[in-house]
């Protein structure tokens, strides 16, 4: 079985705040990872879906401030992808929940949603390329 590096995995960001998306970026390049950084629910589904793009992680900040919060658009991707076939866009793609909400709550919301985990954004977002490493060591 070959195991995929870094530079081959792509990490889509849902953030609409854009320094915490920009150091976000910066953080997972430097590790090695491809990312890209979509704004809203509508940017994000043009990356989702389009057959060009593949997405192997999504990290989706809950408070996104629009019509849909980031716990309801975990939900539907995990939704559209338990429906999709192995061709799907969403098979084999991570979902998180990317906020700066206390634990407690972020463990409810995964539990609600039923995303594969969460990540805090913590001070300097310590933690978050560990965190994104060990998702796909365990993949």
């Amino acid at each position: 079985m070959t195991t995929l590096g870094p530079t081959s995995r792509k990490i889509l960001i849902i953030e609409d705040s854009p320094l915490v998306a920009e150091y976000a970026e910066m953080l997972l390049t430097e590790a090695g990872y491809q990312v890209v950084i979509a704004k809203d629910w509508i940017e994000a589904n043009v990356l989702v879906f389009n057959r060009e793009e593949h997405i192997d992680l999504i990290l989706i900040d809950v408070n996104l401030g629009l019509c849909i919060t980031g716990d309801k658009i975990a939900e539907v991707y995990k939704s559209r992808r338990e429906k999709s076939n192995s061709a799907g866009a969403l098979s084999n793609v991570g979902i998180y929940l990317f906020s700066s909400m206390d634990e407690a709550e972020l463990e409810k919301l995964v539990k609600k949603t039923g995303v594969d985990g969460y990540i805090q954004k913590k001070e300097e977002l310590a933690g978050l390329v560990d965190r994104v490493r060990a998702y796909f060591n365990e993949k």
